[in-house]
């Protein structure tokens, strides 16, 4: 197909621009712009919404470079009257023999038009906030709580978000509560990360006379609902709040459908309030209630996924252990400062005996059920501050801080006949492995990280060539 035939057929709009004249125009612009190929003979001013848009648009064209192209918008008049938005592509005519510009002609009129209607609804919004803006300022007093609350709130989303565990997220929310509500008390009941074990993690106020019951099978709260409001002398659905004596509001703590706890305000409020004056106190406080909340759950949310993802990736999924790039930064870490400290450093690299075989004879899925069951077994033995990891494949790795060849040996040895004694139950069977487990140390057997995984490997290598199932710490 030669290039007049590709021009003429074009699904986009093409045409050559001359000397401010069209010289050739394809038939989807003549669609476009409802002319045909006689009207557009003599100049294209009159195409354009007016003559300086046109001055604009010619000169830039004809100015142009041939590289990068150009691409400017401009609003073209149809036959027919009606306006278009059009997004002009231009550069110089490919073909040396074709003097001009070669310019592709995109409506975007929808898009403008939709670009224009969110403006308008902007400015509606805008407008709706003005209103609302000029009501709330009626009242001086009022507006001045207002900014002082919000302040707060502002103050309590920036301090959550820089809170690094969920115990200084509650310091700091029983701090904010005491300052907003400070004639109240309160309490905080979470669960933990699996939406399980309900417990009182954080209070503030001192008129606390009774926590409420806030089991998941006695609290309206656990089982679903947003809020829930205790009135003296009323009926309550909530059976955690049945006995007490003073006005409440609960608000669940919850993000993305998911319930993570509760917080619970108690009023203190006189004794002789009637009860119209009750529920106006407590509609008064509600919505402030619930924003500290919302803000609490968004960043508590936030944490929590924040710490799940970091767990996620520096954890191997199937055995629970650290992954490759974890235990690679690890023991870079560990060897520097076993330089700085002058201390030693123990490698403990294990392999599961004819795990190939093991496979082939019990399945893959027994195999995965083995490499999860040593990872927790490894878990549950290893000292605090020593740090296992999966290396890959059935090849385990522990990191030994200030552990010489002897004790990473002694240590790997005992793992080893954990391992031999290890009854790992799948289906109706009994399963047993053993472990093959070479071991170096720093500075007996390198001062790299590659020295000591070399070492540990060669190591376990011997022990594999010894028979299996035995420890061998490298020469």
């Amino acid at each position: 197909m030669n290039q007049d035939t590709l021009f003429t057929h074009s699904p986009t709009g093409l045409a050559v621009l001359r000397d401010s004249r069209i010289c050739q125009a394809n038939h989807f612009i003549l669609s476009l712009l409802g002319y045909s190929a006689d009207d557009l003979q003599g100049g294209c001013g009159f195409l354009f919404e007016n003559e300086k848009e046109f001055n604009r648009v010619i000169t830039a064209l004809e100015s142009s470079p041939q590289h990068p192209p150009l691409i400017l918008e401009t609003r073209m008049r149809r036959k027919d009257g009606n306006v278009l938005d059009i997004r002009l592509h231009a550069r110089r005519h490919p073909d040396p023999r074709t003097p001009g510009t070669l310019v592709a002609f995109q409506d975007i009129s929808e898009l403008r038009n939709s670009v224009r209607e969110l403006e308008s609804q902007a400015r509606a919004l805008d407008q709706g906030l003005a209103k609302r803006t000029r009501e709330l300022q009626t009242t001086v007093a009022e507006l001045a709580r207002r900014n002082w609350e919000s302040s707060l709130l502002s103050s309590l989303g920036d301090l959550l978000q820089t809170s690094d565990h969920e115990e200084r997220c509650v310091q700091v929310l029983s701090s904010a509560c005491s300052e907003l509500f400070p004639a109240d008390s309160g309490h905080f009941a979470l669960l933990d990360e699996n939406g399980q074990g309900i417990e009182i993690t954080g209070r503030h106020g001192t008129v606390f006379a009774k926590l409420p019951d806030c089991a998941e099978d006695n609290c309206r709260i656990m089982r679903g609902d947003k809020t829930s409001v205790f009135i003296p002398g009323n009926d309550t659905s909530c059976p955690c709040l049945r006995d007490h004596d003073a006005p409440h509001i609960c608000v669940a703590v919850e993000a993305n459908n998911t319930v993570m706890g509760a917080l619970l305000l108690q009023l203190g409020l006189p004794g002789n309030m009637s009860g119209y004056e009750i529920r106006n106190a407590v509609e008064g406080k509600m919505n402030l209630f619930k924003r500290v909340t919302e803000v609490f759950s968004v960043n508590l949310a936030n944490l929590r996924l924040r710490e799940r993802l970091w767990k996620e990736s520096i954890t191997d999924r199937l055995t629970g252990l650290y992954n490759r790039r974890h235990m690679e930064a690890s023991l870079r870490r560990e060897l520097e400062r076993a330089k700085r400290t002058g201390t030693n450093l123990g490698l403990v690299l294990m392999d599961v005996d004819h795990f190939k075989r093991f496979n082939d004879t019990h399945g893959h899925e027994a195999g995965d059920l083995v490499l999860k069951e040593l990872g927790a077994f490894l878990c549950s033995s290893i000292r605090a501050g020593d740090i296992p990891c999966r290396f890959g494949g059935e090849e385990l790795l522990i990191i030994l801080p200030a552990s010489d060849l002897v004790d990473s040996y002694k240590q790997a040895e005992r793992i080893r006949k954990g391992v031999e004694n290890l009854a790992i139950r799948h289906s109706e069977n009994s399963l047993r492995v053993t472990v093959s487990v070479g071991v170096s140390s720093f500075p007996d057997n390198g001062d790299t990280t590659e020295a000591l995984i070399n070492a540990a490997d060669s190591a376990l290598y011997k022990a594999k060539r010894a028979g299996r199932d035995t420890v061998v710490a490298a020469c």
